[in-house]
């Protein structure tokens, strides 16, 4: 890994505990620290109380939606993390979250070597700006 991961943190948020747990290890694995959260409620607390460097979200959540979490961020911080995308199913498509603010939307069954390959591109390119 071309970044050093050892110290960033990445919020997960899915309401499927299957899907959040896999994210979280495969995450571990690639040395991220992940805090993963099954509520999007909950997980819009802590990233506005915490210091991410990026969020992944399902979009198809209930109470909270991946879009309208998204955009209250946006809104809440004046420097949000990076937030991408997880999704089976989006009434939205990809052009609008991207234009909504999303870096990058995954379409779920998602293979977690893509989104790591993502985050690398994307710090690499970042700290290269």
């Amino acid at each position: 890994m071309a970044n050093d991961t050892s110290n960033m943190r990445i919020a997960v948020i899915d309401d499927e505990a299957d899907l959040l747990d896999m994210y979280t290890w495969e995450l571990i694995d690639h040395g991220f620290k992940p805090e993963s959260f099954i509520s999007s409620v909950e997980g819009q607390k802590s990233i506005l109380e915490g210091n991410f460097d990026l969020i992944i979200s399902d979009v198809r959540m209930p109470s909270l939606n991946g879009l309208l979490l998204l955009q209250s961020i946006q809104a809440e911080m004046k420097h949000p993390p990076p937030f991408i995308f997880v999704t089976g199913y989006s009434k939205y498509h990809r052009d609008e979250l991207i234009e909504a603010g999303a870096k990058e939307v995954f379409m779920k069954p998602i293979d977690v070597e893509k989104i790591v390959k993502w985050i690398d591109n994307y710090f690499d390119n970042k700290k290269a700006s």
